[in-house]
């Protein structure tokens, strides 16, 4: 950045979607995963909680492997809880969408058992999991994991294919949420003005009143503090 004149005091974050996605905003639920990658790495979050919790042994298998596996299975379930966290269904659609039972493997957890870990987290259940990385967030003096998106109604603006109005900014997250529960309705044709339209037209309408009502949002934002 120093190329261009520019010299930034914080670490950023790279992390992006391929260009396919560009203007896909339902699919950026993935992008909260990686910056939750980001933060456990940066602020050592899985390896805090390995300390805490480290894992069981296992007769016959090397007690590094097992360390390393666990890491790698915690660090996801801890991406996905962040994400949930700003997305709520958002995540658990996308999941349950790209990942559909897949097994477990020695870098990921299986996809059922990581929906079932978003589900009782969204529904304000036990989880075991959850315990562990809320233990070590407090141990690193960082906030717990908490729903920090707003809830917004999108149902009738969407059905009569006009996009919503954003008041806040953590609804710019909570339109995710939505966007993925109004696209389930739409596909199980429980949307009579959508019900001739195929999944694929469907998603691409979808997708484009949510960028247009975040794009909204933003204009109004500049425009505010602008004349203020």
């Amino acid at each position: 950045m120093q190329a261009l004149g520019i010299d930034l005091k914080i670490e950023l974050a790279h992390i992006s979607l391929p260009a396919l996605y560009r203007h896909k905003p339902l699919y950026h639920v993935a992008l909260y995963h990686e910056l939750g990658h980001f933060i456990d790495t940066h602020y050592k979050i899985t390896e805090t909680t390995l300390l805490q919790h480290p894992p069981p042994t296992q007769t016959g298998v090397d007690p590094a492997v097992i360390q390393q596996v666990e890491l790698r299975h915690r660090m996801e379930f801890f991406a996905d809880l962040f994400a949930a966290s700003y997305t709520g269904e958002g995540i658990y659609k996308f999941l349950e969408n790209f990942a559909p039972g897949q097994p477990a493997s020695p870098t990921h957890p299986a996809t059922d058992i990581r929906l079932r870990n978003i589900n009782k987290f969204l529904n304000g259940k036990a989880n075991n999991i959850l315990s562990v990385f809320q233990a070590a967030l407090k141990v690193r003096s960082l906030p717990e994991l908490v729903s920090r998106f707003e809830s917004l109604d999108i149902e009738i603006p969407f059905a009569e294919i006009r996009p919503v109005n954003i008041v806040s900014p953590n609804q710019i997250h909570g339109i995710l949420d939505a966007g993925w529960t109004f696209l389930g309705q739409v596909i199980g044709n429980r949307i009579e003005q959508w019900k001739d339209l195929d999944g694929l037209q469907a998603e691409r309408i979808v997708n484009d009143l949510i960028e247009k009502s975040v794009r909204n949002w933003m204009i109004i934002e500049k425009w505010n503090n602008a004349t203020a």
